[in-house]
């Protein structure tokens, strides 16, 4: 396959909407596939003959499983993950979830001392992704 693929990986709260809504649509030259889409995603790059894509989804948790499964099939990706500062990344999750409902103080959601909170801390851990 002669096709390149960028997989922009937007953890949450580091911008991944303004690019998807603003940013990657108006790129000249790549076909974007919107997060809309993202579930069909290897059939659309299988079954089109653009010669550049860029896909575009949100992940936390879920990361190393997406990132395997791309590598597995397009060996060729090349990887766009943005990040920040850990303790706002923390921050800033914590007051969406407390927004949709989770009713626990800070250490429920990031136990530093014991890491028994909802994330863990291997997720603000970035140096391995």
């Amino acid at each position: 396959m002669n096709k390149e693929i960028f997989f922009h990986i937007g953890l949450s709260k580091t911008g991944t909407k303004y690019l998807q809504n603003v940013v990657f649509p108006k790129l000249d030259n790549i076909k974007y596939i919107p997060k809309r889409l993202y579930h069909k995603a290897f059939k659309l790059i299988e079954n089109t003959d653009y010669k550049r894509y860029l896909v575009s989804q949100e992940l936390d948790q879920q990361f190393d499983r997406e990132i395997k499964k791309w590598a597995q099939r397009y060996p060729q990706t090349k990887i766009i993950v943005v990040f920040r500062r850990q303790d706002s990344w923390f921050a800033s999750q914590y007051k969406r979830f407390v927004k949709n409902g989770f009713r626990g103080d800070i250490t429920q959601f990031i136990d530093i001392k014991y890491d028994n909170g909802y994330f863990k801390i291997k997720d603000g851990l970035f140096f391995k992704k």
